[in-house]
Order: structure tokens, then sequence, then C-alpha cells
């Protein structure tokens, strides 16, 4: 199983070196599991985004999904927890590494998720969605901003109206 993701995958407000990052919770809940279970590798960047490179975060999603999850080997499923830096950064100067960035909508980080589930679907592996707003409502992280309209309707899209499951990881 992968986890892909941006910061929130990678551990944003979890301890340092204390491995309680989500996808460690998960593998954790799963080896707990009687009988075979699947491992869980983290493909968390912080800063990561769905649609634009970062100098400092390294390339979007949608150019290192091949690399970081379909190149893998035995990939069994995907959880994909991604685009809350698309949207927070978009037309800020507070865009990272690289200055102000582009308007991103809703509409332009749901086509990135349609195009990784459709990558997903064309080699036959699960994938999952998890919502944004709900990991960002958790109890470590209830400074950060939820109330952004283009997040939100992201994070209903990949909620309700995707074609992956939806599961919280928060």
């Amino acid at each position: 199983m992968v986890a892909l993701g941006d910061s929130i995958t990678d551990g944003f407000l979890s301890d340092f070196n204390a491995n309680n990052r989500w996808p460690n919770d998960l593998a954790r809940r799963l080896q707990a599991l009687s009988g075979p279970t699947l491992s869980v590798t983290d493909e968390g960047i912080w800063g990561n985004e769905v649609l634009a490179d970062t100098q400092c975060c390294g390339v979007s999603t949608l150019k290192r999904a091949d690399r970081d999850v379909f190149e893998q080997p035995n990939v069994r499923d995907i959880i994909f927890l991604e685009g809350i830096n698309d949207i927070g950064c978009s037309e800020t100067a507070f865009a990272l590494c690289t200055g102000s960035t582009p308007a991103i909508t809703a509409a332009k980080v749901i086509a990135g998720y349609r195009q990784v589930i459709a990558d997903a679907h064309q080699r036959h592996i699960p994938h999952f969605r998890s919502d944004p707003d709900r990991v960002l409502r958790t109890p470590r992280s209830t400074r950060l901003h939820t109330g952004h309209p283009p997040r939100s309707r992201s994070a209903r899209w990949s909620t309700r109206g995707s074609a992956s499951p939806a599961i919280s990881t928060g």
C-alpha cells in the first residue's frame, strides 16, 4: 500500500522521530490484524502539490506518481491525500519556494485527482481518497484554516463525487 501525499502524509504536526504520522498509524493497525497484511510505504513530501513543481518540494504528484507509486513492485492499494498546497498557495506570495503562483481552482485540482485515479484504474490498483478537510480538523491541526471554499469543494468531490472510495486518515 502506498500513501501518496503532501506534508500531512509526510508527518506535518506529528512528533519528530516518533513514527506517529498517519501512515505509521495505519501500518500499526494493519500489523495488529491476524493473517497476512499489507505494508505501508509513505510517499509524502512536504509542500508537494498535485499540479505544480516547486523548487524545494520537488515535482508535482502528476509527475512523480509513476516513480513513487506505479513503478514500485507489488503495489496493491493507494491512499491519496493531496491538494491542500495547490489551493492554499494559489495566488499568494506564500507559494512554496517559487514566489507567487497562478490561480488554482478546485476544478483544476479535481482534474489532477482524476488523472491519478485514471492511472491507477489503468493498472488495476485500488485507490482511496482521503478528505483533506477532515484531516485538517484533527486535534493536532486545529490551528489550520479549513474554511477555504475551493479546498472545501475539492474535499467534497474527493469523498462524495469521485471515483474513489473515501476513507478517514485523521
